[in-house]
């Protein structure tokens, strides 16, 4: 189901005059438009689109635009608002950047392991013996994050402090990469020194078990016990349905990746002792029964 078919549904397309009228009709498609920005094979164009506007608000010529260049110009801010939102990861303090970084990659190269175990082609960056952590990073900032935020910041000054904190995380990231020791993203805080920081570490050392990592899980929210618990119930219930032949086979394979799976079974409820699936149909079977299948989601824009 869609943004749009749930605003029908609940009857908020009536809203501003109904589908049909001007209000409606500029929301759709800035939402559109917006939502569509978002996919980075356009990623340069739009770089290129939020630059031009700057120059152009720098030498004042926005006093004689008529509607429709006005809503362009509105359009190209929004679509600019969301790319940043969209990989803002890189522009938080260094303990946070570099937690959702590791959580990035691990989804890639768990990716690249579903591929592999499927006979499908996989990309470089989605090899876990391949991909470095530093590297990833270094180049997704160069390349692709800081030209958007430095041309959104000459349009919008005050998200000058987001540049400032992708700076100072680039040289972070090179740090770690020509440091000679290791001592892992759970080591850190925002205050250490460079030099305190540690060297590249390949993908499949990302998970950490540190007592410093687990004050960050709480921190960040990222990872509780019961997520722990509830993964490998499904792990264990999974492997039954296999033996018992009742698992479609590229379901089966999908289950050799229990992470993945395991935490889109799980939503956040008021009682965490009650899971997701039990809170929202009133069952009253304990969360370690549960043995459905992973969920898979799609979202169209109609």
């Amino acid at each position: 189901m869609t943004l749009f078919q749930i605003i029908q549904k609940h009857g908020l397309d009536q809203i501003g005059g109904g589908p049909s009228s001007s209000d409606y009709l500029e929301f759709r498609k800035t939402v559109v438009t917006s939502i569509l920005a978002t996919d980075m094979a356009l990623h340069g164009d739009y770089v290129e689109k939020i630059h031009a506007q700057a120059q152009r608000i720098s030498q004042g010529n926005f006093q004689s635009l008529d509607d429709a260049s006005c809503q362009n110009e509105r359009l190209i801010l929004c679509s600019a608002l969301i790319k940043c939102a969209d990989i803002s990861n890189v522009t938080r303090p260094f303990l946070r950047a570099a937690r959702w970084a590791e959580l990035l990659v691990q989804e890639c190269v768990s990716q690249g392991d579903l591929e592999r175990a499927m006979g499908l082609p996989s990309l470089p960056m989605n090899d876990r013996d391949k991909i470095v952590l530093e590297d990833s990073q270094i180049g997704f900032i160069r390349f692709v994050a800081l030209g958007l935020f430095e041309s959104v910041c000459k349009v919008l000054p005050e998200m000058s402090f987001t540049v400032e904190y992708i700076h100072s995380n680039l040289k972070r990231w090179e740090k770690r990469k020509s440091a000679s020791h290791d001592s892992g993203v759970g080591s850190l805080t925002d205050n250490d020194p460079l030099e305190q920081v540690g060297c590249k570490r390949r993908s499949n050392s990302l998970d950490c078990h540190t007592n410093a990592v687990e004050v960050l899980r709480k921190r960040l929210s990222l990872d509780t016990g019961y997520h722990r618990h509830h993964a490998a119930a499904a792990m264990a219930a999974a492997a039954r349905r296999r033996s018992a032949g009742s698992i479609p086979e590229c379901e089966a394979v999908f289950h050799k990746l229990p992470t993945m799976p395991a935490y889109a079974r799980i939503d956040h409820v008021e009682n965490e002792n009650t899971p997701a699936m039990d809170h929202h149909h009133h069952h009253h079977h304990h969360h370690h029964e549960y043995e459905g299948g992973p969920v898979f989601c799609q979202c169209t824009i109609q």
